[in-house]
């Protein structure tokens, strides 16, 4: 059944009205007619079983008579943030997908020492990374769209870490050999978490024992050394999959 996000500002009664981009896909391209079913969630974790009764392709207007209301089922009982080193070309397209397809809250790209990347000045281009988080979360049922914010410094990400943020900071660190996630996640409450991935080269020695100094936890991921656009994947697969149980 299909899956889309829309405002609950459209709900009017026991109807929800839809136009723009989602009701264009709805009816040029999935072609829905009157019966079909949708399923349409508020971004909130909250998801609308809905029948369609008027779909006006002329006007690009869809009407669905609201059947039920429950809470998504598909949200980790965790919130994890990935710190994301800003990654070179369009690699960060390909980490806000897969991140969000696997249950990611929120991706905060971060200049670091060694970041290569330099990021743009265009609001365009965060516009259509959060576009393409909201594809990634209808593709995979999730009940928000996670945000992908713009790019901060090591610093401004740095001042949060243990000022109040309520998360338990991880970090990805080749030179960690004895640590594992495991071990790290051990005794710690399954809330809210932050996964730092550094660079291409890597975080510099200062940027660690900064987070360090923030109570921020270094582990490894394995003897193999990951791609930066790997490692937030890999790193975050583990720890859903160690507290979703």
């Amino acid at each position: 059944m299909p899956h889309y996000f829309f405002d609950r500002n459209a709900i009017t009664g026991k109807e929800v009205t839809l136009s723009g981009d989602t009701a264009r896909h709805l009816l040029t391209v999935l072609r829905v007619t009157a019966g079909d079913e949708i399923t349409l969630c508020d971004g909130q974790n909250r998801s609308y079983h809905c029948a369609v009764t008027k779909p006006l392709r002329k006007e690009n207007i869809l009407t669905a008579s609201i059947r039920d209301i429950r809470d998504c089922k598909t949200e980790p009982p965790v919130r994890v943030t990935l710190y994301q080193a800003l990654p070179k070309s369009e690699k960060l397209d390909v980490v806000v997908q897969k991140c969000v397809e696997l249950g990611i809250h929120a991706i905060q790209p971060v200049i670091t020492a060694r970041t290569v990347a330099r990021p743009s000045n265009e609001s365009a281009k965060w516009q259509r990374l959060q576009k393409i988080s909201k594809s990634a979360a209808e593709q995979s049922m999730r009940g928000i769209i996670p945000r992908v914010y713009e790019p901060v410094t090591f610093e401004a990400a740095l001042s949060a870490v243990g000022s109040g943020d309520g998360k338990f900071h991880l970090i990805a660190y080749e030179n960690e050999c004895k640590v594992s996630l495991y071990e790290a996640l051990k005794g710690k409450p399954a809330t809210d978490a932050g996964i730092w991935v550094g660079p291409e080269g890597g975080f510099a020695d200062y940027e660690i024992s900064a987070l360090r100094g923030k109570g921020a936890v270094t582990f490894t991921l394995g003897s193999r050394i990951l791609r930066t656009e790997t490692a937030g994947m890999a790193a975050l697969t583990r720890v859903l999959f160690l507290w979703e149980g």
